[in-house]
Formats: C-alpha cells, sequence, structure tokens
C-alpha cells in the first residue's frame, strides 16, 4: 500500500513541478493565470485565490495545465497587451520553456537527494573470470577483491569498469585483495568491438571479469552530491537525446513506455527502496522534459518553435498554419498514446 501512496505523490509532483514553472513564469512577466490544474479532465476538487483557480482533475496520470488569461485570438484582442498572446516572442518562449527547465531542475534534485544519503552499487569484488581472457591468464579468482588499478583507489565496480574501459591497451597495475593478503597484478586487457545500448559500435578494453553481485551503499557530502547530481542529470539527459533522435530515425527499436509501463515499472521500483524510487523518477522527469520539448504541437516544443517563428517574422503564425500544426500533432501523439499502450499491455502479459 505504501507503493502506492509514493507512487502518486511522486507523479503528482512531477506533474505540479512542470505546471508550476509555466505558473510561475507567467506572474513574473505579470500574465494572469485563470487556472492551475493537476491532472486533465473532469475536475475532482478546486478552490479559488486571487486570480487563479486552483484544481485537481480526474485523469491525474496524464498531465496538467495552466489557462492564461489571452490564450484565444479574440479574447486577446479585447484584453490588451496583458493577454498571453500580445506577449513579446521572446516571453512567450520564456514561459513556453519553462515547465521543461522546472523538470529538469526537479531531476537534479531528486539526484542529489539520492547522492546525499546514499545509494546500494556493486562492489569492486569478481564474481567470474571468463577463460581466455587478461584477467583469467594472469590468475585473478572468483572472490578477489580490487582495491587499486594503477595505484588509484577503487570503491564500485562503475569505476573500476570506467578505468579498464577507458585504458585502451596499457598495461595496468592491478592491487587486489584477496584472503586478507594484498596482491598486484600486472595485465594488459584485451580490446574487442562491442555495441553499446545505442547499438553504437565502439572499442573498449575488457579484462574478462564479472561481477560478484555482492552492494554497498555510497553517499556523498552536501557540495560533492549536487556535483554528481548534475553530472548524472547531464549523462541521462545526453543519453535520452540519442535514444530519442536513433528512435525517430529509426537506427533502433523504440523501445518507450507508455502511461501504463510508466506505473507497472514504478510500482516495482518502489518495492526496492524509496531512494531507488527516487533516482526512477529523475529520469522520468528528464525523459518528459525532452519529450515535452519535441518540436511538435501541442507540446512545449512546438509552441516554443512557433514563437521563435513569430520572433523572426515579427507577427504571429497565421491562425490556418496553427490549426493544421496542431490537428497534425494530436494525430501524431494519439498514434502515439495507442501504440505505447499496446506496448505496455503486451509486456505486462507476456511477464515483462
Amino acid at each position: 500500500m505504501i507503493e502506492i501512496i509514493y507512487l502518486v505523490i511522486l507523479f503528482g509532483f512531477t506533474i505540479f513541478v512542470h505546471e508550476f514553472g509555466h505558473f510561475l513564469s507567467a506572474k513574473l512577466m505579470g500574465i494572469k493565470v485563470e487556472q492551475f490544474s493537476i491532472g486533465l479532465g473532469p475536475k475532482m476538487v478546486s478552490f479559488k485565490k486571487g486570480e487563479t483557480e486552483y484544481l485537481i482533475s480526474w485523469l491525474v496520470f496524464l498531465g496538467g495545465f495552466v489557462k492564461l488569461e489571452g490564450e484565444n485570438p479574440e479574447e486577446a484582442a479585447k484584453i490588451g497587451d496583458t493577454a498571453f498572446l500580445n506577449q513579446p516572442a521572446h516571453k512567450k518562449i520564456i514561459l513556453a520553456s519553462a515547465g521543461v527547465l522546472q523538470n529538469l531542475f526537479f531531476a537534479v534534485i531528486l539526484l542529489w537527494i539520492v547522492f546525499l544519503f546514499g545509494f546500494e552499487t556493486l562492489k569492486p569484488i569478481i564474481g567470474n573470470v571468463k577463460k581466455d581472457y587478461p584477467a583469467f591468464t594472469a590468475g585473478l579468482q572468483k572472490g578477489d577483491e580490487i582495491i587499486e588499478i594503477n595505484q588509484k583507489k577503487i570503491k564500485t565496480w562503475d569505476e573500476l569498469s570506467n578505468i579498464i574501459a577507458t585504458s585502451k591497451d596499457e598495461i595496468l597495475e592491478v592491487k587486489i585483495l584477496r584472503q586478507g593478503k594484498e596482491m598486484i597484478f600486472k595485465i594488459k586487457p584485451k580490446i574487442e568491438t562491442v555495441e553499446d545500448i545505442l547499438k553504437d559500435k565502439k572499442t573498449r578494453a575488457f579484462l574478462g571479469i564479472e561481477p560478484s553481485g555482492e552492494t554497498i551503499k555510497i553517499k556523498y557530502g552536501f557540495f560533492k552530491a549536487a556535483d554528481k547530481a548534475v553530472e548524472q542529470a547531464w549523462f541521462f539527459t545526453s543519453l535520452t537525446i540519442k535514444a530519442i533522435y536513433k528512435m525517430i530515425t529509426r537506427k533502433i527499436e523504440p523501445e518507450i513506455a507508455g502511461p501504463i509501463g510508466v506505473i507497472n515499472i514504478t510500482y516495482k521500483v518502489a518495492k526496492t527502496g524509496f531512494l531507488n524510487l527516487l533516482l526512477l523518477f529523475a529520469i522520468i522527469n528528464i525523459n518528459l522534459a525532452l519529450v515535452n520539448f519535441l518540436p511538435l504541437l501541442p507540446l512545449d516544443g512546438g509552441l516554443v518553435v512557433m514563437f521563435l517563428i513569430e520572433g523572426i517574422i515579427r507577427k504571429p503564425v497565421p491562425l490556418k498554419v496553427q490549426q493544421a500544426l496542431m490537428e497534425t500533432g494530436w494525430f501524431l501523439l494519439i498514434t502515439l498514446m495507442i501504440f505505447v499502450t499496446y506496448k505496455d499491455l503486451l509486456r505486462i502479459f507476456k511477464g515483462g
């Protein structure tokens, strides 16, 4: 039951953060916000404070919205300078981008919390040594703990893997701990061509060892955790951008999850611990931000492109063009939603 509560709170907060970005930027620029809703569809509960009605709508997991004064061209003509559509192009671009920026910032905050309070990662203990690879030839064994490579201390399997992968063909001085005794081996890695998760072929170095599966909890200080959070957020962001590009250009198979799949994955991760759930939601926020920034109406990215064009040509994009782009965008989004829902259900029924 607690997993469901976590899920509702974090999904609700993710949507709130995105919409609050639009809300806050509108307020700061003096644009009236008529409605601020978490969720879509019919309203569940609402109250009014000042000029804004705040709502929670029934379709909570499908998003939210901020309704601004003067979004309709006829309404904007009557209102004048304070209407949203009558704002300069740069202000409209800022407002359209604010939700995406808020989700990216929220992802960094979540990652900072994870690094600050600690996360489980693999210990650099060997679980298997592959035959015909350098580690086997050198004499490394199952159960050996690698504590240093080239005088650099090793705490996690990721650190170990990164050093080996980037070593090219240089000889590595590997210090291990075996039954309480330190031993040093000099090993020249084997270079192989492999595919990464995005199907790019790369050459990298291997020793031929696999982790034991034992874990260690790693945590960082206040500022180091912040630095690691920004670094990891950038890694996830760049990886997601590359993945989206490769899916669009059909270089990799589209493996994406819709609302059903995300909820299913989130529920499973919630059972493994709250910090793991925060890590997942950091990734979800980054994905949400980047998908929202695709140049497709009615997404934020589509609005930014339209306002950029408006700034260049010094007049609004004709309504007929906006309408055609909006209808095309909705058709593509609905088609995508049907596709990902089908894939979600297929994975669930197959036990994936």
